[in-house]
């Protein structure tokens, strides 16, 4: 499942659903407008086969890694977000579940960076 954060507009949301994502998104479907980062954080170590997208940098530290989540920082413009979602899930390097779990990953228009389990090492390859 797919994750939105609240500051994801609702137009990028639609935009995923109509190409047949499953979508929730934070302050819709399971959390109340306004909810802490920890709050998020401990919210999806419960859940299982979840990717968190996020416009908030705040999310993109490596010490956040954890086995039941991947979260998504993406460094693009708000009109930008759907796109890179379809993108970033039809890469090679993470088009399943297995190569996706356990990762912070920030998305930019050139590069994608990551942190993977608990290997603290920053690691970047282009699209």
């Amino acid at each position: 499942m797919i994750l939105l954060d609240e500051n994801i507009t609702h137009d990028q949301k639609i935009a995923l659903e109509k190409a047949r994502y499953k979508i929730k998104q934070v302050v819709v479907d399971v959390l109340r407008k306004g909810t802490q980062d920890e709050q998020i954080i401990s919210w999806l170590q419960k859940q299982n086969r979840i990717v968190f997208c996020t416009l908030d940098d705040d999310f993109y530290k490596a010490i956040l890694t954890h086995s039941s989540y991947c979260i998504l920082h993406l460094d693009v413009e708000r009109d930008e977000v759907s796109f890179y979602i379809r993108k970033f899930f039809r890469h090679a390097h993470f088009n399943s579940w297995r190569k996706q779990s356990g990762k912070i990953i920030r998305l930019s228009h050139a590069f994608i960076s990551f942190y993977s389990g608990k290997d603290f090492q920053l690691k970047k390859i282009k699209w």
